[in-house]
């Protein structure tokens, strides 16, 4: 393998392996007081980019683990961005099936990737209870997709590598679309683990053109073969 051939793959590898990082736990904490109330809502770690959700939370009584069922409790919900400013406040109504309260957020409070966090609490004239903890907003509405791009990236450049090696033009082009399919990924679902939408498009831009880098010079030189 040439030595500017070399330096192409050290650059492609270095710029991938310092970019994967992987993302912080999401971590949850529910707190309330002895005699209050306990806040059971589902625990979503992750939700997509601009899509809609609509949030389920029942409540019952910490000292006996009663259910509260058509209560006189008052819920209410508070977002917050990055940078702990509010993104969204509102109150929950009671469900028509009186065992839980719910609450209809619309898409544009999950316009912002990274992580969020929320604050709910619910009280009487009597108790009280809270529940606090973060969220991920991701392209995908997934976290973890570091060990797919890690995965197609290795397989890719062991192709070009072993194509260079055994003078193998057809494993370089294989390798190569490798790299364009792993770029097209980053384009349409994006780095979770990076979580900037900027950074995750420059990333698939410089990956596709990589791919079509190896893909042109290992056709050009597969054309050469021919008589």
């Amino acid at each position: 393998m040439k030595v500017g051939n070399k330096l192409f793959l050290l650059l492609i590898v270095s710029l991938f392996l310092v970019s994967f990082v992987v993302a912080a736990p999401v971590k949850k904490d529910v707190e309330v007081n002895t005699n209050g109330y306990q806040i059971f809502y589902p625990q979503f770690e992750s939700i997509k980019q601009n899509q809609a959700f609509k949030l389920h939370l029942h409540l019952s009584n910490i000292s006996n683990g009663y259910p509260l069922l058509n209560t006189q409790a008052d819920c209410f919900l508070h977002l917050y961005d990055g940078s702990g400013n509010h993104t969204f406040e509102g109150k929950l109504g009671l469900d028509s099936n009186g065992q839980d309260w719910d609450i209809y957020i619309a898409p544009g409070n999950f316009s912002t990737l990274y992580t969020h966090s929320f604050y709910i609490w619910c009280n009487s004239s009597d108790f009280g209870g809270e529940a606090k903890g973060t969220y991920e907003v991701t392209p995908t509405g997934f976290i973890g997709t570091l060990g797919f791009y890690l995965l197609l990236l290795i397989i890719s450049l062991m192709l070009i590598v072993i194509g260079y090696s055994v003078e193998d033009e057809w494993l370089i082009i294989l390798g190569a679309f490798g790299f364009i399919l792993l770029g097209l990924f980053i384009l349409l679902y994006g780095l979770v683990e990076i979580k900037d939408s900027a950074y995750t498009y420059g990333f698939g831009i410089i990956t596709m053109m990589a791919g079509a880098y190896f893909a042109v010079r290992g056709a050009l030189s597969k054309l050469t073969d021919f008589p």
